[in-house]
């Protein structure tokens, strides 16, 4: 066996066994016919072409907000063949949003398009029972990187990201953070992030946080992408605090921060009612709630007066 055919079935042992049955157990005719011409391929390869590499990707809210960019960052130049790209990314299901349509065409750049053409994979959008929806995406070039059209010598420069896809989240009435995912989700057991170039194995990692695309602030509450602030009686309220704002500082008279009150005679006054508080019932003996009145003789009698 040649050392560029055992160095590429030395690298399927290395992939999760549920990836190596996408190369070894193709039921599509098309994908299998695939995987024999990438053996074929490699027999043409020579033994320089089995240098290990490592490609690394990231998912970042573009400069067009609500819209993600996907990066590739290989850790040395690449201009031969992707044989394959698969990740699969997931966000929370409550925030309502979706992804709209793949572009691959970045400006004027074509070769994304051309050498790494991405597709959305599966049986679309799943939600799934851990509160995340799903999405998985794949690619099977066929045209080598230094080989686009539109720009030949194109690469994936080593140690640099390389944007070769946006897509517009759509729909997102909350906050989504979008993150790479190997959950099993369909039960595929291909949903995880797996690169191949030259059909040799040269899967990195994912790398920097989830991209988070909506209302994703927290706030006083604790809340990622809530409602609540601190109102005017300096508390946290509204959002899930259960709390209306400015209620615990608002007097009878409706005034934040006032200084009215219901009184003893069960009326709002003071502050700025312009009521004199208890005056609505206090007799002529100035007893509140009392019982004294002015009498036929205009003497204040009855009540506690003791006349």
């Amino acid at each position: 066996m040649d050392i560029a055919k055992s160095t590429y079935l030395s690298n399927l042992e290395d992939r999760p066994n549920n990836q190596n049955q996408q190369y070894m157990n193709y039921a599509n005719p098309w994908k299998r016919l695939k995987f024999l011409w990438s053996i074929g391929l490699l027999s043409c390869l020579g033994a320089g072409s089995a240098m290990a590499q490592t490609v690394d990707i990231k998912i970042v809210e573009s400069s067009t907000p609500g819209t993600l960019e996907l990066r590739v960052r290989p850790d040395q130049t690449l201009n031969e063949l992707v044989s394959e790209l698969t990740f699969t990314l997931r966000w929370e299901t409550a925030s309502g949003a979706s992804l709209g349509a793949i572009n691959q065409i970045l400006g004027a750049d074509l070769c994304p398009l051309f050498t790494c053409p991405l597709s959305k994979s599966g049986n679309g959008e799943v939600d799934f029972t851990d509160g995340f929806r799903y999405q998985t995406f794949s690619a099977f070039p066929q045209t080598q990187l230094q080989n686009c059209n539109t720009q030949p010598g194109y690469t994936w420069p080593g140690g640099v990201e390389t944007v070769i896809m946006t897509i517009p989240v759509t729909n997102n009435t909350g906050c989504a953070n979008f993150e790479f995912s190997d959950v099993d989700y369909d039960g595929s057991g291909n949903t995880g992030f797996f690169l191949s170039y030259n059909s040799l194995a040269a899967t990195g990692a994912p790398f920097g946080g989830p991209a988070s695309i909506g209302s994703c602030n927290t706030d006083c509450n604790g809340d990622v992408g809530g409602t609540a602030s601190i109102d005017q009686c300096g508390v946290c309220s509204g959002g899930n605090t259960g709390l209306i704002p400015n209620e615990s500082c608002t007097d009878c008279n409706g005034e934040i921060n006032g200084t009215a009150s219901i009184d003893q005679c069960g009326v709002c006054s003071g502050g700025s009612t312009g009521l004199i508080p208890d005056a609505s019932c206090t007799d002529c003996n100035g007893d509140v709630n009392g019982t004294a009145s002015i009498d036929q003789c205009g003497v204040c009698s009855g009540g506690n007066t003791g006349l």
